[in-house]
């Protein structure tokens, strides 16, 4: 799975620096990227958990990302940031809803209270 996360709002046409995209796997890695203008770049950073455990229709899977990671400050309830997942691995990727994968601006909504 990987999710990217939007989360001061640049609504860009490209994953810019400080959009973030981050890889986890049902065994638990972790690989973090952040936006460069024109495509992604591995960064190290701590902090991140990760739970995965199987059931019988498939994974749950649980990722604790700190604000500071993402470079949140402030919870300001009235700015949109922007989230997308997608399914990675098999031979394709497939993201949600109607969302595209480097372009941040067609991203799902969320608002932090």
């Amino acid at each position: 799975v990987r999710l990217s996360f939007d989360p001061q709002g640049f609504s860009t046409v490209d994953p810019v620096p400080g959009i973030y995209r981050i890889a986890a796997t049902t065994h638990g890695d972790l690989t973090v990227e952040e936006g460069t203008g024109t495509g992604w770049h591995p960064i190290a950073f701590e902090g991140l958990s990760i739970k995965s455990q199987q059931g019988s229709t498939g994974y749950t899977m649980e990722l604790a990302v700190p604000y500071d990671l993402l470079g949140i400050d402030e919870l300001d309830p009235e700015l949109r940031r922007g989230f997308n997942v997608e399914w990675v691995g098999n031979g394709f990727d497939e993201t949600i809803c109607s969302n595209e994968t480097d372009a941040p601006y067609t991203w799902c909504s969320f608002f932090l209270k």
